[in-house]
């Protein structure tokens, strides 16, 4: 007996003992010639499977679809604003030049006297200069998608981080779309903070907050993963429990709380 032959015994002897076999039908099987490579290719029939075990093989996903929204954002906490201001950067550049070229700046130097207005001025994103939003304020759109992506960690498995940073994408009116232009007042405020390094001292620190705030996302999703409404809950659980700006919530404060209007 050949080895083909050999295993068309073997397989029926099998479907026998599964019950997909009668004693007729094996002999049909055993004595029945073994099909070409062409043949085989071309007859073949699907696998079949046991109830509750998924079918093997290739799945193809859907096709995707582009889709996009725009979703009005309104504060339900103040806005602490803290962008770097062109002063900070200014000193830091020099520093890291002076460090650079071996001429460090002396422990010994004083710090430059605080002007409460400028630094809650530097504080603030803009405002603008130009275009149809010109002197509003903005804020950085890839704040709302971290906090988005913060809060999958909260949403069981179906929502994942990875799903958030894949699935939709946030932009907004202001600087080439990274800005979400703001609309609302900012007022200075003054805190008392703790500067870990070097010695952990207190500072007065003035900063921008927007009491009263909203803003418009534009949201880009594919919408072979992920629908308009599971978008909507997952930035209303961000605004709730993760926040944007200083001191929010997934620092422990109470600012940059927000949640999708309407």
């Amino acid at each position: 007996m050949s080895h083909t032959s050999k295993s068309r015994v073997t397989q029926a002897i099998e479907l026998m003992k599964n019950g997909e076999l009668s004693g007729e039908e094996l002999a049909a099987h055993v004595e029945a010639p073994s099909p070409t490579a062409e043949e085989f290719f071309e007859q073949s029939p699907t696998p079949k499977t046991k109830k509750g075990v998924k079918p093997t093989g290739v799945v193809i996903p859907r096709k995707m679809k582009v889709v996009q929204i725009q979703i009005p954002i309104i504060g339900t906490s103040g806005l602490l604003c803290h962008a770097w201001s062109k002063k900070a950067i200014d000193q830091m550049a020099r520093k890291q030049s002076q460090i650079d070229s071996g001429n460090a700046k002396s422990k010994a130097a004083k710090r430059e006297p605080k002007i409460p207005e400028d630094e809650f001025r530097g504080s603030l994103y803009g405002p603008l200069e130009f275009g149809r939003h010109k002197g509003k304020y903005w804020f950085p759109a890839t704040a709302f998608k971290r906090a988005c992506a913060t809060a999958s960690l909260s949403m069981g498995a179906d929502i994942s981080k990875s799903f958030v940073l894949q699935s939709f994408h946030i932009r907004g009116e202001a600087e080439g779309g990274m800005g979400c232009v703001l609309e609302g007042t900012p007022e200075m405020v003054q805190h008392m903070v703790k500067i870990p390094y070097p010695a952990n001292v207190a500072d007065i620190r003035y900063r921008g907050m927007f009491y009263a705030w909203s803003t418009m996302l534009d949201i880009t999703f594919n919408e072979a993963m992920v629908s308009e409404s599971t978008i909507v809950e997952i930035l209303n659980v961000a605004g709730f429990g993760v926040g944007i700006g200083e001191w929010r919530p997934e620092k422990g404060g109470i600012y940059g709380q927000f949640k999708v209007s309407g």
